[in-house]
């Protein structure tokens, strides 16, 4: 019998940690890296069977690298805190874990939560790898934006989690701020231009919007991707307040 071992990290999320760590309990392990939580996060999950490590915030990758070392699972799935498994995609998961599968990990779809309805196109979608062999799998640290490199196959289940980080238009807004600000560790001079900070997030807006069918999820489609256009564009802009005040640096 194949074993499943899931692993999370954690910030003050004692508002959502239960609910996913529920919809995690037929693992055999469940390991939850907290960042130095001051709510409760810790002392809930280890009433909900996670084992609970403590280590100081320095970049997503490393945090669930760390994590993804201290299991000894056969399978991981790799879980943020404010996500959770519905019971279709429970049960495929165990179904397929259980089957001599030909693939070494598999991407799932979250759905975001947004002004009251779970988005079901273009960027409402996370279309990421949620399930992989743990020998196969390591984090290519990236302080954000960070990705699983699998060495091996990779297939995609059917069903979907629920993705429940920014419900709100001034959740969301805030996280763009905390996200622009970490993708700053990335700026170099010279990175942006008048023409990316206008065009580029112009761009990505009616792509998605159109080509992708953001439409059919009404407006709160139509705000979720306003703000990420509104977040490539602060980024270009943060990139030029960056270069502006480098070069006026006595």
């Amino acid at each position: 019998m194949k074993t499943i071992g899931v692993a999370i990290i954690a910030f003050n999320e004692a508002e959502n940690i239960e609910r996913v760590l529920k919809s995690v309990s037929f693992a055999d392990d469940i390991v939850l890296v907290d960042s130095g939580s001051s709510d409760g996060t810790p002392e809930i999950a280890a009433r909900n069977r996670a084992r609970v490590f403590h280590k100081k915030w320095n970049g997503y990758s490393e945090q669930k690298q760390f994590a993804l070392d201290q299991l000894k699972t056969d399978w991981v799935i790799p879980l943020d805190a404010d996500e959770w498994l519905t019971d279709d995609s429970r049960n495929e998961i165990k179904a397929t874990v259980n089957l001599d599968s030909t693939f070494d990990a598999y991407r799932l779809n979250g759905r975001n939560l947004f002004m009251g309805r779970a988005l079901t196109t273009g960027k409402g979608l996370d279309n990421s790898i949620r399930l992989f062999k743990r020998a196969k799998g390591k984090y290519d640290g990236r302080v954000i934006h960070e990705s699983l490199i699998v060495d091996g196959t990779m297939g995609q289940l059917k069903t979907f989690l629920i993705h429940n980080s920014t419900p709100t238009i001034s959740e969301r807004l805030g996280k763009i701020v905390m996200q622009s600000d970490l993708e700053m560790h990335y700026w170099r001079p010279g990175e942006t231009s008048l023409f990316k900070l206008l065009s580029h997030p112009i761009r990505y807006f009616f792509s998605y919007y159109l080509r992708h069918k953001t439409w059919r999820d009404g407006v709160p489609g139509l705000v979720w991707l306003a703000l990420l256009s509104f977040q490539i564009f602060i980024l270009h802009a943060k990139y030029f307040e960056k270069d502006i005040l480098n070069k006026t640096k006595v």
